[in-house]
């Protein structure tokens, strides 16, 4: 497989990831730890993804990795709890 198919599953298994945990499962202990798995996985393609290219591209990249690990601190966080 192409190298941009794989990075487009693996992005849409993150996201399915964030938002079943988010909407369906009502499991206080393991919504988080799903969420967490999700944004790990996109943090991983944020990398991949926005490693290379002009310093915009890299500022954006940075951008969503921030977000994802805010996501991952609040969500163990919530974990300890």
């Amino acid at each position: 497989m192409k190298k941009s198919t794989i990075t487009l599953i693996w992005t849409i298994t993150a996201v399915v990831l964030i938002l079943f945990s988010s909407f369906f499962i009502h499991k206080e202990n393991i919504a988080p730890v799903i969420n967490i798995i999700g944004c790990l996985i996109l943090v991983r393609e944020f990398i991949q993804t926005f490693g290379k290219g002009s310093k915009k591209v890299i500022f954006w990249g940075y951008i969503g990795i921030a977000a994802c690990l805010v996501a991952v601190f609040i969500d163990l966080i919530l974990l300890a709890f």
